[in-house]
């Protein structure tokens, strides 16, 4: 039987928010609460700049995806998704519930008329990396610059 037959993809509710927050911590190992608070009120009030996507078995939410879209940034034309944040219940990875969450998102994103996703990570997330391999995403040209805020030049 496939594990995924009785999902589905819907967008996220504010009463998704304990859901998201538990399954990220099981994931990265501490409660971003903040964080997500801030996304989750942010795609409340602005609906038009963000794309919340959640993956559902029945009633338990299994994944999210959390996305920021933007147009003309750096003197670009075309309007893209920046992806925040990702997320796929431990006891679920591996089973295809990432795809669905992906497939779930591009929809919606076409029907806002973005289409490119973007998004970054830690390079030692290799089971991230992985994962955005098999979605299709690949290292972009730009390169990522810091340095310290304090620093005297």
């Amino acid at each position: 039987m496939d594990i995924t037959e009785n999902m589905t993809t819907r967008p996220l509710k504010t009463t998704d928010l304990d859901q998201v927050v538990d399954i990220d911590k099981r994931i990265v190992g501490w409660s971003r609460r903040g964080f997500f608070e801030k996304r989750v009120e942010a795609a409340v009030d602005r609906p038009d700049n963000y794309v919340v996507v959640g993956v559902v078995d029945g009633t338990t939410l299994v994944g999210y995806a959390i996305a920021r879209i933007h147009g003309g940034d750096f003197g670009t034309t075309e309007r893209t998704a920046a992806l925040d944040a990702i997320g796929v219940d431990p006891r679920a990875q591996a089973k295809g519930v990432g795809k669905i969450l992906m497939d779930g998102l591009d929809d919606v994103l076409r029907k806002k008329d973005v289409h490119e996703i973007r998004t970054q990570t830690d390079w030692r997330f290799h089971g991230l990396l992985k994962y955005f391999d098999a979605m299709g995403f690949e290292v972009a040209p730009a390169h990522v610059l810091e340095r310290q805020a304090d620093a005297n030049f």
